[in-house]
């Protein structure tokens, strides 16, 4: 009806690269040529628009009336998605497989209206935090997770490419089963099972470069000594008598870094293995995967890598008897680099030296990254059994052990 809407969805498809619409219904965002912009909104149907030249893109959502029937997950069962009445959210899995993120926690980003995840910070390896609707208690307003039925401290480890469907509980009814640890929502994830049939072989796998878009210029020897000479009295006590005319390659200069920047940067990479083996008879079917994901920092020594194994075997023992087995394995490897280390190379005295005139290594940007380790290795594993007996067409019994 020609109204703005505040708070509409606008992102990058492919992406976690977005914005959100303000009071007046306008946004601002960075694209390329080429690339698909994707407006949602709850209750309208998702519009995605090719870019090519544009510089404004004024869209108009239309009122989404087609009938769901889809199954989604709610509490310990299952519901048509037309039956449900609390506030659910449910995520696109085809979309969460085309994005190059690292965990399922990065996948949600942007996907569900009263959803927030932050990163909390641009080092490889470091989750994010997400709140549903809001800060909802005090000290913590982390959502409760909840991974193939099994409650987990977060899912920043979990392999996107292994979930078959996530759905966000959102209010108190629809997070009532779970109790007061639902205070703050609930995040559920089941991965993916086997089918009957032929065995699937699946590989994907992708690689990208990091690297610093713009730089910051910084004062060179030679800048910075005038520039303290000018400044003498409050920068510096010493007044110095300089030639305005000398370089960066004056003798005086000869042992000074004068970018320190640009000696604890490096080209950052991300890349990530995927192989996954799917199949089964009527009696067994399985799903078998291992992931490998590495995170190379744009900061020296400043890396992340980890290893997923998971395997969920299924067995239906009689026709209204089945057993499930979920095994999750895995491994992190993360280095630590000094949360200000850019910020400090940024400021530090370009007249400064590695080492000292004794032969010494100097305290400085470069000395604080190589000299200390920060090494964080972190090991999961679960292990699960689920029997479902089907009793009567409308009752199921499940023990989840």
């Amino acid at each position: 009806n020609g109204e703005a809407i505040p708070g509409a969805n606008v992102f990058r498809k492919g992406t976690t690269s977005g914005t959100v619409t303000n009071l007046d219904g306008l946004y601002n965002i960075e694209i390329n040529d080429g690339d698909i912009l994707v407006f949602s909104f709850i209750g309208y149907a998702i519009q995605e628009i090719s870019i090519s030249v544009q510089t404004i893109i004024d869209i108009q959502l239309l009122a989404e009336i087609t009938e769901i029937d889809e199954i989604i997950v709610v509490g310990y069962g299952k519901m048509r998605k037309s039956e449900v009445t609390g506030a659910i959210a449910s995520i696109d899995v085809d979309e969460i497989q085309k994005m190059p993120v690292s965990s399922a926690a990065q996948a949600i980003q942007g996907r569900a209206a009263g959803v927030q995840v932050v990163q909390n910070s641009g080092a490889p390896g470091d989750g994010v935090s997400i709140k549903i609707r809001g800060t909802g208690t005090i000290n913590n307003s982390e959502p409760l997770y909840v991974v193939d039925g099994i409650i987990v401290e977060d899912i920043n480890n979990v392999n996107p490419s292994d979930i078959a469907s996530t759905e966000i509980l959102k209010d108190a009814a629809s997070a009532a089963v779970y109790g007061s640890r639902a205070a703050n929502g609930v995040v559920l994830i089941t991965t993916k099972e086997g089918k009957s049939g032929k065995i699937q072989v699946n590989f994907n796998t992708y690689y990208a470069f990091k690297e610093y878009w713009k730089t910051i210029d910084v004062m060179g020897p030679a800048e910075y000594d005038i520039f303290k000479n000018v400044g003498s009295g409050f920068i510096d006590k010493a007044r110095l008598r300089l030639d305005e005319n000398r370089s960066d390659d004056h003798p005086d200069y000869k042992d000074a870094v004068k970018d320190w920047v640009d000696l604890i940067s490096q080209k950052g990479a991300i890349q990530k293995y995927n192989l996954s083996l799917t199949g089964g008879s009527e009696k067994i079917t399985y799903y078998l995967s291992a992931d490998y994901f590495s995170d190379k920092g744009m900061v020296i020594k400043s890396d992340y890598n980890r290893y997923n194994i998971i395997s969920n075997i299924t067995f239906k023992l009689r026709d209204n008897l089945v057993l499930k087995t979920n095994l999750f394995y895995s491994n992190s490897d993360q280095n630590v680099v000094p949360g200000t280390s850019f910020q400090d190379a940024l400021i530090w005295s370009p007249l400064s030296t590695l080492r000292n005139t004794d032969g010494f290594l100097t305290d400085n940007p470069y000395t604080r990254i190589t000299r200390v380790q920060n090494n964080i290795t972190t090991e999961t594993g679960r292990m699960s059994l689920n029997l479902e007996w089907d009793i009567t067409p409308h009752f199921k019994y499940t023990t989840l052990g």
